[in-house]
């Protein structure tokens, strides 16, 4: 059995502000130094960026959901719409 979540726009947003600056930060290092691991990086989260302009949904299985407060320190979010 799957566990299934789409992701509050609220909680989507802080993922893209955290994109944004991590965008920023990358731009910036960019300016000293030249890397194709850093454009590569830019690129994906473009593709992150775009991704998130659609629902997100956060799917795992039963054995991972029933795991998740024991790997992760906090309960898997129930959002109530």
């Amino acid at each position: 059995m799957k566990i299934r979540q789409e992701l509050p726009k609220a909680q989507v947003e802080i993922i893209q502000e955290a994109l944004r600056l991590f965008e920023f930060s990358i731009i910036t290092f960019l300016k000293t130094e030249d890397s194709i691991n850093h454009s590569n990086r830019l690129f994906d989260i473009l593709q992150l960026k775009g991704m998130l302009a659609k629902s997100v949904i956060v799917e795992m299985t039963e054995d991972e959901y029933n795991n998740f407060t024991h790997d992760h320190g906090v309960d898997f979010p129930e959002y109530i719409e």
